[in-house]
C-alpha cells in the first residue's frame, strides 16, 4: 500500500500563531497561574519544544498573547494620525477617531482584558512589571501625539496630557467592558453613534481641561 503524503509543513509563523491562539484559549479558561505551557503546546498541536523555541517563559507567551493585541491597536491608531496631518481633521473628528481606534481594538481583544483584569491577582511582580511597560510605551507614544496636536491647533498647553489621556483610556474600557449594564438599552453598543459622540466630547473638554465653545444656536 503506497504511504500517506506527509502532512504539509506548517510554517514558522503559523506555528506561532497557532501558539498564541492557543494560550489566549487556555488563559481564558484557567487563568495565568493554572495555565501551563504544556497544555498550550497540546492545544496548539505542537511539541512542548517548538513551544519553548518561539517562547522562552510563560510571562513572555502571556505577554505576546493577551498584551501585545492592545500594541496593534495603538499602531493603527499612530496610523490614522500621521496620514491626517498633512490635511488636518477637525478637532472632533480626530478625537472621534482615536476613540474609536482605541475602542475598537478593546473590543477586539475583550477577552484579552478581561484576562488582565482577572488574573491581576495571580500575577507575579515580574510579569506586572512587563505589562506596565507595555502600556506605558502605548501611553507614551498618545501623549506624544497629544502633544503635538496640542500645539499645533492651539487647544491648550501641552503640558501634564499623561494623566488626562490615562483617565480617557479608563473610560473607553468601561464602556468596552461594561457598556451592556451601565449604557441605556437603545445606545447598549458602545459603537453607537450617540455613545462615541458623547465620549468624544468628554474626551475633547477633558484633554483642554476647558468647557467648549458654544455653538451660535447657543449665541
Amino acid at each position: 500500500m503506497a504511504a500517506q503524503p506527509d502532512r504539509q509543513r506548517r510554517s514558522t509563523a503559523r506555528i506561532r500563531e497557532l501558539i498564541l491562539e492557543s494560550a489566549r484559549a487556555e488563559f481564558a479558561e484557567k487563568g495565568y497561574v493554572a495555565a501551563t505551557n504544556r497544555d498550550v503546546a497540546h492545544r496548539a498541536g505542537v511539541a512542548l519544544s517548538v513551544l519553548y523555541r518561539n517562547f522562552e517563559t510563560k510571562a513572555e507567551l502571556f505577554s505576546d498573547a493577551v498584551v501585545e493585541p492592545f500594541v496593534r491597536g495603538v499602531e493603527q491608531l499612530s496610523e490614522h494620525w500621521v496620514g491626517q496631518i498633512g490635511e488636518p481633521m477637525a478637532d472632533e473628528d480626530l478625537m472621534q477617531v482615536f476613540i474609536r481606534d482605541v475602542l475598537t481594538s478593546m473590543s477586539r481583544n475583550q477577552h484579552a482584558l478581561e484576562q488582565l483584569v482577572l488574573g491581576r491577582a495571580e500575577l507575579s511582580e515580574a510579569m506586572t512589571a512587563r505589562i506596565l511597560t507595555v502600556f506605558d510605551r502605548l501611553f507614551g507614544q498618545a501623549r506624544l501625539m497629544g502633544e503635538l496636536e496640542a500645539r499645533r491647533r492651539g487647544w491648550f498647553s501641552p503640558e501634564g496630557l499623561d494623566l488626562p489621556i490615562r483617565v480617557l483610556a479608563c473610560m473607553i474600557a468601561g464602556a468596552s467592558a461594561f457598556g451592556w449594564f451601565l449604557l441605556p438599552e437603545q445606545a447598549e453598543d458602545p459603537d453607537h453613534p450617540d455613545v462615541l459622540e458623547a465620549m468624544t466630547r468628554i474626551g475633547l473638554w477633558g484633554l483642554a481641561r476647558r468647557p467648549p465653545a458654544p455653538s451660535p444656536e447657543a449665541g
